[in-house]
């Protein structure tokens, strides 16, 4: 990882794991931290260290990522555990769905203005309403 000022190396560079291909990347609106998921996991990085703060989430093929606009919750769609919200802070799960759609990614989109978390599932579009 490198200072986009500089371009100074300031962290090691981070491989996924076994070779797989990173499927989604995020970055948190205040810039604290950054989300990658692999076809078997999703992490949560520190941006200024490059380090894991979070060990490595369960969520299978995760093709979506989007933070809320407090920087405090991730959502992350995928094709086999539909969406998930997740505390960035602790990791933990804080709300999901089911995915209703087989082989569907549902795609994930928090409002950067507005407490709305928007998700597709094939033909419908669902609004949530974000509180923490």
């Amino acid at each position: 990882m490198s200072d986009a000022r500089t371009g100074e190396q300031v962290a090691e560079a981070w491989e996924a794991e076994n070779d797989w291909e990173i499927g989604a990347l995020a970055v948190s609106p205040d810039g604290k931290t950054f989300a990658t998921s692999v076809v078997e996991s999703l992490r949560i990085w520190d941006a200024a260290t490059g380090k894991a703060i979070t060990p490595r989430l369960a969520s299978w093929r995760v093709l979506h990522l989007s933070y809320s606009r407090d920087s405090i919750c991730l959502a992350s769609g995928s094709e086999y555990d539909g969406v998930v919200v997740w505390d960035v802070r602790t990791g933990r799960r804080v709300h999901a769905a089911e995915n209703s759609r087989a082989g569907y990614v549902p795609e994930v989109a928090f409002s950067p203005t507005a407490p709305y978390l928007a998700i597709t599932f094939g033909d419908s579009i669902e609004l949530w309403e974000y509180r923490n």
